[in-house]
């Protein structure tokens, strides 16, 4: 092969990289399926942050956890962010719904990781985009004293920013989290400038 073919494979193996994977299950807008089961995670956490959502009528009370991770094995890029939560209900009434926001225009793929804890029983994503919601129907509702299993947004994002989380029952309790974000104009210029770089180098070496 010469050196314009070798060149050229490597740019489609650079660009094949960058694509995002074919087995991901994205939950497009206004669908619902049921959850995705994913590996135990293994990345590295780059925010973390934990409240209490509080019934306006008093109904209930939910503890929650959140984490951003830099997921190598995520399934659209390798590093973009995964969005994990947990909910603790401490009741008094039960939790049927758990939503998250703001996902707009990203890809999401959405499910848990199998560990102790109760596990939705669908997901489903607003006609907008916007909200993603893990649903718990019925007799698996989470009740007084009981917690989730680990709930996770795989996204495209490789940037967040401040976002939102609710419990509902017959109620909301709205609460602050995060979201996918664009990468501010500086992280923009610096991958502008290596793509451009990679372009010159290719161009020499064609020459």
């Amino acid at each position: 092969m010469n050196l314009r073919g070798i060149a050229l494979l490597g740019l489609v193996l650079i660009l094949a990289a960058l694509a995002p994977l074919a087995q991901a299950n994205v939950l497009v807008t206004g669908s619902t399926a049921s959850p995705d089961v994913f590996n135990p995670i293994v990345g590295t956490t780059v925010a973390t942050s934990s409240g209490l959502l509080v019934a306006p009528d008093g109904d209930f009370t939910t503890s929650f956890t959140t984490s951003v991770i830099s997921d190598p094995a995520n399934n659209f890029c390798a590093n973009c962010l995964d969005f994990v939560y947990a909910f603790t209900n401490n009741g008094p009434d039960d939790n049927g719904r758990y939503t998250m926001g703001v996902f707009s225009t990203w890809k999401t793929d959405v499910g848990y990781v199998t560990a102790a804890g109760v596990i939705p029983n669908q997901v489903e994503r607003s006609a907008n985009g916007n909200n993603i919601a893990f649903d718990f129907a019925g007799s698996d509702n989470v009740m007084t004293g009981q917690s989730t299993v680990l709930l996770v947004i795989e996204t495209n994002a490789t940037d967040f920013a401040p976002g939102r989380v609710s419990a509902q029952n017959n109620v909301t309790a709205n609460g602050s989290a995060f979201q996918p974000a664009v990468p501010e104009p500086s992280s923009l210029a610096l991958l502008g400038s290596g793509v451009l770089g990679l372009a010159q180098l290719l161009r020499r070496k064609l020459m």
